[in-house]
């Protein structure tokens, strides 16, 4: 599912983003390298720091767990006893969502179900 701008028309030659929201969310398997990069800048000012992902083919899968980013400064935690370390290559699967940072960057989350060495 597709989400879409919503758009409040206040004349009819002006009309003010309300949101630039993108979601698709979808049941995803995923393969890569877990990774620490730059947290995605979902507020103003951009909250600094680096958060886990799996990155595979180029592109980031910051991973959330109860819809919050894992952040490095943050506790760990483990899967079934497995606790990846930076590096690893891990399998992770979960419900994706794609989204669009303030700066207009889509982006993708993953709501970790299962993750596991690969």
């Amino acid at each position: 599912m597709r989400g879409h701008s919503i758009n409040d028309r206040r004349s009819d030659s002006e009309s003010i983003l309300v949101s630039n929201r993108v979601e698709v969310i979808k049941t995803a398997t995923i393969t890569g390298e877990y990774v620490l990069a730059p947290n995605p800048c979902t507020t103003f000012p951009c909250l600094p720091g680096m958060v886990y992902s799996v990155l595979s083919d180029g592109k980031y899968y910051y991973i959330t767990v109860n819809q919050s980013l894992l952040w490095a400064e943050g506790e760990k935690i483990s899967w079934n006893g497995y606790a990846p370390k930076v590096g690893d290559r891990v399998t992770v699967v979960g419900e994706m969502v794609e989204k669009r940072d303030i700066k207009g960057k889509n982006f993708f989350q993953i709501e970790v179900t299962k993750l596991k060495r690969a």
